[in-house]
């Protein structure tokens, strides 16, 4: 069986790649599997806490790629031609790779975080707010602000626009909408901030555990 594994050199080009782009090197493993296409060992360079991967393939003695994740496939494959070629499709599958494995699974979160859904969720009644319950709204919308800038560490030119949007719903659409819009700003916020899985879920529990004391004060002054 002819052996096909890419040259030290090689590694350590991709190396680079890896460093360049702000991975952890520490997490990927070289190993070494049987070729799709022929009889010879290829190698695989997989991120160890993510099971992807990417397969130095060979066809018709021309690099062949095969990666998960691709730009928009759990796997594709690209007919690379030179290592030149594979190398460069090497540097872009380690851009998917670090945008996946950065992505939060906020439909994860949002189903752990039963606190914040229950709230949103917690009546049909869509009758507009009052001049006092608006006064709690904007109350609990500053500390949500205030939770975001100082614990998270947010731009507050991500932030504050939404907030403020949020604060201004608050005038014109009734309560059970209001809570709709609440739950579709905070998602915005945490997509456009880029922020961890974990810190996802810590601000979708803080934004339920604010919205439920908001409910029960408005529940107070009826």
């Amino acid at each position: 069986m002819e052996n096909y594994l890419i040259l030290q050199s090689q590694k350590n080009l991709i190396l680079q790649a890896v460093i360049d782009i702000g991975l952890n090197a520490n997490e990927f493993d070289w190993l070494v599997k049987d070729s799709k296409h022929i009889k010879s060992k290829i190698s695989t360079l997989k991120h160890r806490t993510s099971g992807f991967f990417f397969d130095f393939e060979i066809y018709r003695n021309d690099h062949y790629s095969i990666c998960s994740p691709g730009k928009t496939m759990i796997i594709e494959s690209s007919y690379s031609g030179t290592w030149e070629g594979q190398l460069a499709y090497v540097k872009s599958w380690l851009v998917y790779l670090k945008r996946e494995i950065e992505s939060p699974d906020l439909w994860g979160a949002i189903a752990q975080e039963s606190e914040f859904i229950n709230a949103t969720n917690s009546e049909d009644d869509n009758s507009p707010f009052n001049k006092e319950e608006k006064k709690y709204i904007t109350s609990g919308i500053n500390e949500i602000r205030q939770y975001l800038l100082e614990v998270h560490k947010m731009d507050a030119e991500i932030i504050e626009p939404r907030l403020k949007y949020l604060e201004e719903a608050s005038e014109r659409l009734g309560r059970k909408d209001w809570k709709n819009v609440l739950l579709s700003v905070i998602i915005g916020i945490i997509l456009n901030a880029t922020v961890t899985p974990e810190s996802s879920r810590d601000i979708l529990r803080f934004a339920g555990t604010v919205l439920h004391q908001i409910l029960q004060q408005l529940a107070l002054l009826n």
